[in-house]
């Protein structure tokens, strides 16, 4: 607890030793005191969470051992994005989607009331960029 105190005290004491050099001594004070309150919230913040965080360390510690070395159950198992897109042989909507997007433009094309050379020219451009 010492060591973690030690450098808002230091850190007072040098403050006050400076004060002398300054000119407006009551805002330097009022600024010291407040850095040194920061401090002194923030060390009891963390003892206060230090237990909480002892407890779910040695949780987690024991779980991973009687993982480990009774039931052998819910261990990771580490798997690629590539291995498991290769296991996947079903598509997803998005792949239908994206395969099918350059022959509906295509038809939309053929089929449309202003179809003309130049519609078509400019639809059938979009269905080859869809194809990349």
């Amino acid at each position: 607890m010492a060591l973690l105190l030690i450098p808002r005290y230091t850190q007072l004491v040098f403050s006050l030793l400076r004060l002398e050099n300054t000119g407006d001594k009551f805002s330097h004070v009022k600024q010291i005191l407040g850095d040194f309150t920061a401090g002194q919230v923030n060390v009891l913040i963390f003892f206060t969470f230090l237990a909480h965080q002892t407890l779910v360390t040695i949780d987690a510690i024991f779980r991973t051992v009687v993982r480990l070395t009774i039931t052998r159950r819910n261990l990771l198992e580490w798997e690629t994005a590539a291995q498991s897109e290769m296991e996947s042989k079903r598509k997803t909507p998005v792949d239908v989607y994206l395969d099918w997007t350059p022959a509906v433009t295509l038809l939309l094309a053929d089929y449309s009331p202003h179809s003309g050379p130049r519609t078509f020219g400019r639809v059938a451009n979009l269905g080859f960029v869809a194809l990349f």
